[in-house]
């Protein structure tokens, strides 16, 4: 340490002195920009026949990064060089140390390719590089790499041309395209640039789709769109998109082929129906290279209303005629605007529909009294658009009737069936003529609702069944609602909770625990909930009852194992007690879980050489005796164990001596249970 903090005193004390050394100066041989970015050096060893050697010390613009010791040393990785944002230019220097004292020696500076490359929008990609002050001869090569591609040599240009245009032809697609450039020094040095990696496309996109109108078909509630041809001459087809109303994200629903269609009708009559709510929709040009444009969406005109006390008075409600524009398929809020000029309201009593009133823009109900009784008439709004057009609503149609109305009603059951929806036992105490139910469903455990189905009552038992769950996330709420003929809420039920069964399990320990939510809506009480077990998909079988407190249950699944795999599936019943006040005595299911029991293969992350945890070896959930090697390896890959018996562990010897502390790879192979074969790798720590 003394000798070395004296060279560099006597270093750093040289002013301009000459000296005669024999040790040889350095020179980079080659300097080369790797594919992640950083940067490879290479040099010759120096001769030094006098021992004056005393390290290498590397540069980058000017800045030193790296000194070696090792004379024999040839090569060098800059991680992290910044090569992909500038060139770099590398020196390497000699320090050591003679019989005049301390000295360095410089290489000559070698500096690395910076390429950029510019996507000029009009079909080719321009291409702009440094040249080093070392290349005075030879050519430039331009290699390309289409969409990850291997890169291929594609053109070269002379030594003193630093920019080029590659034409991009026959990519419909958004496709990246990679770039390298690479020069050839006299001593066969290949220095590669960075590689610079631009989006190309056919950037022309048609233009945005005009509406024509959007109509509601009263006596379907199908929707029709019609627009104006595209203007584009690429264009082959439309696509046709709607708003989810539970993801809010518009979905493709259609595809019309054909330039020259401009017309679409949506026959959808289930709850995206524009008879049962507003429906957004998209209609999005596409050309031939499969590019496309749609901002704007339409929505439909909804028609409700409400009897007014059942005073013959009928208040009509309509939403906005509106358009706006979406950013990733979601509308933007900020973006909706009303476009029709006025609204006309027109009735039907029989005869078929006539005009009663008009209504200014931005107003959506209103109030029409001394309504006959006894007689069906439909509403529907017609909003007067920009160009001319009318767009249709759906049809309301109400009777005001009389009062007479059932205040007795109970929901029995609800229950997850096979089928993976939930149903739904409803008992009301009277049929009176035009009385209806609203159902109601809660996604928040109770906390909000929202009415899912209304219907006439026809007898005092009925069943419902809801398809629109997910029965493997939650637990759903319902309740409902018995409404007279005027419109007005009577009686309301009880509310009921669907049983959401869930499960936590670790292949390893084979004990897996089940929850679920109590079912309290039985109008006596559970009697006792029963949970189930099928084995790869056979009939389920009872695993054990539970009185009414109890809703969590660990399960001990070794028992019914075996070395082949397994798929488990339970369920839990909920039985009712005795018979409640309405003469019911029901049961109600949870949803089906399952889960996959596989042959698990646990390796320790760390293993201490004769500590307690004794061998190092593989833990599996079943025998593993087919085709089984556990091989471990040190940092050189050189192995240092091998077996083939599953019962044989490493004791972190080798040769008779036990290995250095450090990292170690394995890799096994077996045979799992269903006799295929499996390749396990990873590391472990090995502490001496």
């Amino acid at each position: 340490m003394l000798t070395r903090f004296i060279s560099i005193l006597l270093f750093l004390g040289s002013v301009s002195l000459a000296f005669s050394q024999a040790i040889s100066t350095p020179q980079i041989s080659c300097v080369t920009v790797l594919p992640n970015g950083d940067v490879s050096i290479s040099w010759n060893p120096v001769t030094d026949p006098d021992a004056e050697f005393f390290e290498y010390e590397l540069f980058a613009d000017a800045t030193s990064i790296a000194t070696i010791n090792t004379i024999a040393s040839n090569s060098f990785t800059h991680v992290g060089s910044n090569a992909n944002t500038s060139a770099v230019s590398y020196q390497l220097n000699v320090n050591g140390s003679g019989v005049s004292g301390a000295f360095t020696l410089s290489s000559s500076i070698f500096s690395t390719i910076f390429l950029d490359v510019v996507n000029n929008a009009d079909g080719f990609a321009t291409l702009n590089w440094s040249i080093p002050p070392s290349v005075s001869s030879g050519k430039f090569y331009i290699h390309r790499s289409i969409n990850a591609a291997p890169f291929e040599l594609i053109d070269s240009v002379n030594n003193t041309v630093n920019t080029y245009q590659d034409e991009i032809f026959g990519i419909c697609s958004t496709t990246p395209i990679s770039y390298r450039v690479m020069h050839i020094y006299p001593n066969g040095c290949e220095s590669f640039s960075n590689t610079d990696t631009d989006i190309f496309i056919d950037l022309l996109s048609p233009a945005e789709v005009v509406l024509i109108d959007l109509d509601v078909i009263p006596a379907t509630g199908h929707t029709t769109l019609q627009w104006i041809e595209s203007p584009e001459p690429d264009v082959v087809e439309y696509k046709i998109l709607k708003l989810n109303p539970v993801t809010q994200i518009f979905d493709q629903i259609a595809v019309i082929i054909g330039k020259t269609n401009t017309t679409f009708t949506d026959v959808n009559t289930g709850t995206q129906s524009a008879s049962v709510a507003s429906q957004s929709y998209k209609i999005i040009a596409t050309d031939a290279c499969g590019f496309s444009r749609g901002l704007d969406y339409f929505s439909t005109v909804f028609i409700d209303g409400s009897e007014i006390n059942c005073q013959n008075s009928i208040t009509l409600r309509w939403n906005p005629f509106i358009t706006g524009q979406t950013s990733n398929l979601q509308i933007i809020t900020s973006s909706i605007l009303e476009v029709a000029e006025f609204y006309e309201i027109w009735v039907d009593g029989g005869t078929g529909f006539t005009f009663l009133t008009q209504v200014n823009k931005g107003v959506f109900q209103h109030t029409l009294t001394n309504v006959v009784p006894d007689q069906l008439f439909c509403y529907q709004i017609r909003a007067k658009l920009p160009n001319g057009e009318f767009s249709n609503s759906n049809q309301f149609c109400y009777m005001v009737r009389s009062k007479e109305a059932s205040l007795s009603n109970y929901i029995a059951y609800a229950t997850v069936t096979q089928e993976e929806i939930i149903q739904l036992k409803l008992y009301t105490e009277k049929v009176v003529s035009g009385n209806t139910i609203n159902i109601f469903k809660s996604w928040d455990e109770g906390i909000t609702f929202d009415s899912i189905h209304s219907q006439s009552i026809t007898a005092t038992t009925f069943v419902f069944e809801d398809e629109n769950v997910d029965v493997h996330s939650q637990s759903y709420s319902y309740y409902f609602v018995l409404k007279d003929v005027c419109k007005l809420n009577r009686d309301t039920s009880n509310t009921v909770s669907s049983i959401h069964l869930s499960a936590e399990y670790n292949d390893y320990e084979a004990y897996p625990k089940f929850y679920w939510n109590n079912y309290t809506e039985f109008d006596s009480d559970v009697e006792v909930y029963t949970l189930f077990r099928s084995v790869n998909d056979a009939n389920m079988m009872e695993v054990v009852e539970l009185d009414n407190t109890t809703n969590t249950y660990q399960d001990t699944i070794k028992t019914v194992l075996t070395q082949s795999f397994k798929t488990l599936c339970y369920v839990v019943k909920a039985t009712e007690d005795d018979l409640n006040q309405y003469g019911f005595k029901e049961v109600a299911y949870s949803n089906k879980v399952c889960i996959e029991d596989k042959p698990t293969v646990y390796v320790p992350t760390g293993f201490v050489i004769g500590g307690v945890s004794g061998n190092l070896k593989p833990s599996f959930t079943y025998l593993v005796e087919k085709n089984y090697r556990f091989t471990i390896y040190n940092r050189w890959g050189q192995p240092v164990f091998d077996t083939i018996e599953p019962t044989e562990g490493w004791d972190g010897f080798f040769k008779g001596n036990p290995v250095p502390s450090g990292t170690y790879s394995y890799k096994i192979t077996f045979k799992d249970a269903n006799n295929e074969d499996q390749i396990m790798v990873g590391s472990v720590t090995v502490i001496n």
